[in-house]
């Protein structure tokens, strides 16, 4: 017994010897630490992954090229995609897109004949244009002035129109800019590039730093004042102001001279966008805000005024303009 090692079973009675080492590989075990059990690799998200992306994508192409009223891809803009799924000449047309008036439907709508009429005054449409409801004023039988000094419906009974053109220096009461009236020169200098020249009644409006038309007011007797540029042969001008106000402009559309006003406080950027929507071929700020003062008198010869009038260090304002639609002008 004494020969009998640590690691050795002897069975008695026979001369058989085993070691724990046999007898594991026999059984299997190993005197080794066991490995911790694997998880088995399940391969199924992969596969769902996999099926959700294939379906993703046929849907879009189902959506794309079997679907009538799909958008085109990034390329095709929004006007190619109308001509390239619909014929311009499809009565039907209207029931899947809400059309924007032609320009010249639109310019229909603000074309008055003045022949025959029994006395001028000034009409008055409405649009709205962006979300700014607009007021269009246009003048009928009756002929253009520039005008200095405070004037009223009462003291004008000839005028058919009449509103605050050229602004007002706030610290000595001065027209701002070059301004002409009659052939007089009664202001120089050039804070604003727009212009507004009026000859014998006929109105021009533009934009230029050194206008020949100053100088053709003063030969004929004209008149020409200065003031903020808004559109310039159909393109929106920027201007630095950024506050909200009425807003007023001098417009040419169509060959025609009208008046536009905001009927709520908006933005010189807003309003010339609205004007250059509007196909406003040139058009020219007037005095706005809630203090410009001015009156029409309409077709049923019924005065509407407007306006709060503003003092220069508590007194009226001497300079103040006006540019104004008289009878028999």
């Amino acid at each position: 017994m004494d020969d009998i090692k640590d690691n050795e079973i002897r069975i008695v009675g026979q001369e058989k010897s085993f070691t724990l080492a046999s007898i594991s590989s026999k059984c299997g075990f190993s005197d080794a630490a066991p490995e911790p059990p694997r998880k088995p690799r399940r391969k199924w998200p992969w596969a769902l992954l996999a099926v959700i992306v294939v379906c993703g994508i046929a849907f879009s192409l189902w959506k794309v090229f079997c679907t009538p009223d799909s958008p085109m891809p990034d390329a095709v803009e929004a006007d190619e995609m109308r001509e390239a799924m619909f014929d311009p000449e499809d009565p039907d047309i209207d029931a899947v897109f809400d059309r924007q008036p032609s320009p010249a439907s639109v310019s229909e709508a603000f074309t008055i004949d003045s022949t025959g009429i029994a006395a001028p005054y000034c009409d008055i449409r409405r649009d709205t244009v962006n979300d700014i409801p607009l007021r269009i004023l246009i003048p009928v039988g009756a002929r253009a002035e520039f005008h200095m000094g405070l004037i009223t419906d009462k003291s004008e009974p000839n005028a058919i129109l009449a509103l605050q053109a050229a602004d007002i220096r706030r610290d000595n009461g001065e027209i701002v800019g070059a301004s002409v009236l009659k052939g007089m020169v009664v202001g120089r200098g050039l804070a604003k590039k727009g212009f507004v020249y009026i000859d014998r009644g006929n109105v021009t409006i533009g934009v230029s730093e050194n206008s020949p038309y100053f100088e053709e007011a003063v030969q004929r007797s004209g008149d020409f004042f200065r003031q903020y540029p808004l559109v310039d042969n159909g393109v929106l001008v920027e201007n630095n102001p950024k506050n909200k106000s009425i807003r007023r402009a001098l417009c040419e559309r169509a060959g025609q001279i009208l008046v536009i006003e905001t009927e709520s406080f908006e933005s010189f950027h807003d309003f010339a966008q609205a004007l250059v929507d509007l196909r406003v071929h040139n058009a020219v700020y007037l005095v706005g805000s809630q203090y410009a003062c001015g009156f029409l008198r309409d077709s049923a010869g019924t005065v509407e005024t407007w306006g709060e009038a503003r003092y220069v260090r508590g007194k009226r304002a001497k300079n103040v303009s006006y540019i104004v639609w008289r009878i028999g002008s």
